[in-house]
């Protein structure tokens, strides 16, 4: 068990260095807020470790894009997470000057995709690393009943 915490917790290091790497390589490193949100904790959920990884709600807006309430529409990005968002009021709230707000809600925001790219990379490293690592907890685990029912493991 403590293998495979120790592999998520790695994976996990993986993913949040992969999902920051992108959110430069798109653009969206402005005040480094959405980079800097990105993070990762193994938590154990019914006895059995879990990944779970945090990012700013924003962030999935960002990668997705969002349509905005004026003539403007955006296209969706195969690459995206998620299909695009739509904004509902003439402004969005927060602390950017009022015309900013209101041009972004009428003209929308167009996907820059870095969600699944980060993933993708993740994914090929969990892959290259787990077969190892699952080996030696499967071998653990055969020993284990082995010698529980009285044969010599060595």
């Amino acid at each position: 068990m403590e293998k495979r915490v120790k592999f998520l917790e790695q994976a996990g290091r993986i993913l949040v260095e992969a999902l920051q790497d992108e959110i430069i390589n798109e653009g969206l490193l402005q005040t480094g807020t959405l980079a800097r949100s990105a993070s990762s904790k193994v938590q154990m959920i019914q006895g059995e470790p879990e990944l779970i990884i945090y990012l700013e709600d924003y962030g999935f807006y960002q990668d997705s894009g969002v349509k905005g309430v004026g003539q403007n529409r955006v296209t969706a990005n195969g690459q995206s997470f998620f299909p695009p968002g739509q904004f509902k009021s003439e402004v969005i709230g927060g602390p950017l000057p009022f015309p900013v707000r209101f041009a972004i809600a009428q003209k929308g925001l167009k996907p820059r995709p870095f969600i699944i790219k980060a993933y993708d990379r993740a994914i090929q490293w969990m892959n290259e690393n787990i077969i190892d690592n699952e080996e030696e907890m499967i071998d653990a685990n055969i020993a284990k009943i082995f010698s529980t029912n009285g044969a010599v493991v060595s």
